[in-house]
């Protein structure tokens, strides 16, 4: 008799465990997510290159980040385009943009020892954004001059791409 009230109360404490599981589960906030960062390596600065949060742009409706460029080469880089990144348990995660979501592709020549801030709005391109830790993450690259040996025509090949990261909250 004793044995099977033992496994009666574990049965019941292991009942009431997993509905309070489910209950925190339920209350925490995540938004839509496509998949595990296909970028796990992003940096803050790769290469002479850096993004940087600027002070007090951290909400949905504008982030500004200042691109610093302290290497002797021009580095190339989209104005709009990026990737919004949630972390969750640790590991990043590419946040689903809203159907439909569309970036201007207009591109950036930033030259060396230079800067510029970009301000990016995510609420115009992901649905409301829970609280959480965020991070935006760029493409950049440097470019290699090339001449075609027929044509004798100059050219540029965009090789070997670096991604930079900048992480921010949402309170």
């Amino acid at each position: 008799m004793l044995k099977k009230s033992k496994k009666l109360w574990f049965l019941v404490l292991v009942l009431v465990l997993a509905l309070a599981l489910a209950a925190l589960a339920a209350s925490v906030s995540v938004p839509a997510l496509s998949g595990v960062s296909p970028s796990p390596d992003a940096a803050a600065e790769v290469c002479g290159v850096s993004m940087t949060l600027v002070a007090g742009g951290t909400d949905a409706d504008g982030i500004t980040v200042c691109i610093e460029n302290t290497a002797d080469s021009t580095v190339h880089f989209g104005e709009d385009d990026y990737a919004l990144e949630y972390c969750l348990l640790g590991k990043w995660y590419r946040v689903t943009p809203r159907k439909n979501a569309t970036f201007e592709l207009c591109g950036i020549m930033l030259r060396g020892i230079g800067q510029t801030e970009l301000t990016f709005c995510p609420s115009e391109i992901y649905a409301s954004l829970p609280r959480g830790k965020y991070r935006i993450v760029k493409e950049f690259c440097f470019p290699t001059k090339y001449t075609d040996e027929t044509t004798g025509e100059a050219f540029a090949l965009y090789e070997d791409p670096f991604y930079l990261c900048c992480e921010f909250v949402i309170e």
